[in-house]
């Protein structure tokens, strides 16, 4: 008998035991105390434009990010080693070859990380002939927080814990704002962006690039044509090319083809009929060269519709006023009230140009650049020279006039 309950003894304290442990690892569960020891982060990134030919592109997660040390941001150099994280070369592949989409969306992920706070997430593209220059052989083409070509430049940082182990970003990547690299293999580049007033155009509007200046009064300038920078939303108006070494000039139209496109502006070029500032019919010229690869541009203000316009030449006989010249659209043969617009001559200015009036009938006057009533009527456009002044219909059918000169 002993030597029996010897037995049951042991096999009733395993029973409990067994019961005891299921009891405490159900407990265990349900209180949810298991904290996660590494984050997660799942991403999406948006690229626009036409991808590279050639090269790989990839995601990294950089811990430290050492912009005091180099004062730029978007410098490759700023990772000053290897990232912390990475995706795979081959998992970012361009799912549209036909471009049919402006814009391609792709997700991934990164596990495993090791908590704590993270400086940068970026996108770079890897050269596939690397050159031992860091900036050409895998520059930064987008970063988390931030965006290039816009006031917002500065990246966001990441922080992974055990309360927020999973973390979700969103960048933008724009190709053609960072491939070719400025400053390598002889290319410089040109970024600008439009300050835009009125209706945006259906087919959006291009940035045109020539080497000689190109409004609907400066000739030639389609004969140095060297590419376009199409901007078809209205909320990111920003234009860049990558050209050779040189000198260049840009010019805004309507998206559209020749001869449908229509002129909407020139960077450099001040001739709305209300002006704020010096006015100037002349683009300007830009130079991209090896000591300044990289050039971007004030913002040029745009409005649309196609404005109206008149432009043409002064030539004066004689010593010029000392209060100098004004072009002068009005009303009236003789100006009576207040101008339709107002173009001021720099001292040795021949050539002016007006645009952004309304709808109606005006008179091309030269007069003193004075605006106090005593101004002298120096000349008028009159077409057949009969002393008398012809005027000019803008309406919709006839958005503008060439060559509307004007001499004393």
């Amino acid at each position: 008998m002993l030597k029996l309950y010897s037995f049951r003894f042991p096999a009733i304290v395993l029973t409990l035991g067994l019961a005891l442990t299921l009891f405490v690892s159900c407990d265990s569960d349900d209180d949810g105390d298991s904290q996660p020891t590494t984050g997660t982060l799942n991403g999406t990134v948006i690229f626009h434009g036409d991808w590279p030919d050639s090269g790989t592109v990839q995601v990294s997660l950089f811990e430290n990010w050492n912009n005091e040390g180099t004062g730029c941001w978007w410098c490759a150099m700023s990772a000053g080693g290897p990232p912390s994280y990475y995706t795979e070369s081959s998992h970012f592949q361009d799912p549209d070859p036909t471009n049919t989409s402006p814009a391609d969306t792709l997700t991934f992920s990164l596990n495993g990380i090791t908590l704590g706070s993270y400086d940068v997430c970026v996108a770079g593209w890897r050269s596939p002939n690397q050159t031992g220059n860091v900036e050409c052989d895998e520059p930064v083409i987008g970063m988390y927080g931030a965006e290039k070509g816009t006031n917002d430049t500065i990246p966001a940082a990441i922080t992974f814990s055990s309360n927020a182990a999973t973390q979700t970003v969103e960048m933008h990547v724009w190709f053609q704002r960072s491939l070719p690299v400025a400053g390598c293999n002889d290319l410089g580049r040109i970024d600008g962006s439009l300050n835009f007033t009125g209706t945006w155009p259906t087919a959006g509007i291009a940035a045109i690039i020539t080497t000689m200046p190109y409004t609907v009064w400066e000739p030639g300038g389609i004969a140095g044509y060297h590419g376009r920078s199409a901007m078809t939303d209205q909320n990111n108006p920003n234009f860049s090319f990558s050209q050779a070494y040189g000198t260049y000039y840009v010019s805004f139209w309507t998206n559209e083809q020749p001869p449908n496109n229509k002129y909407l502006g020139s960077y450099g070029v001040f001739t709305n009929v209300s002006p704020i500032g010096p006015q100037d019919a002349v683009s300007d010229a830009i130079a991209i060269s090896a000591d300044v690869p990289l050039v971007t541009l004030a913002a040029t203000n745009v409005s649309a519709p196609a404005p109206h316009y008149v432009s043409g030449t002064v030539t004066f006989n004689g010593e010029r006023p000392e209060v100098g010249l004004a072009v002068v659209l009005s009303p009236t043969p003789v100006l009576m009230g207040p101008p339709a617009g107002w173009y001021a001559l720099d001292p040795t200015e021949t050539v002016y140009a007006l645009t952004g009036m309304a709808d109606g009938t005006f008179y091309v006057l030269l007069y003193d650049n004075v605006t106090n009533g005593s101004a002298t009527l120096h000349a008028r456009y009159d077409t057949n020279a009969d002393g008398v002044a012809d005027p000019l219909v803008f309406d919709g059918s006839n958005l503008g006039f060439l060559n509307i000169n004007l001499s004393n």
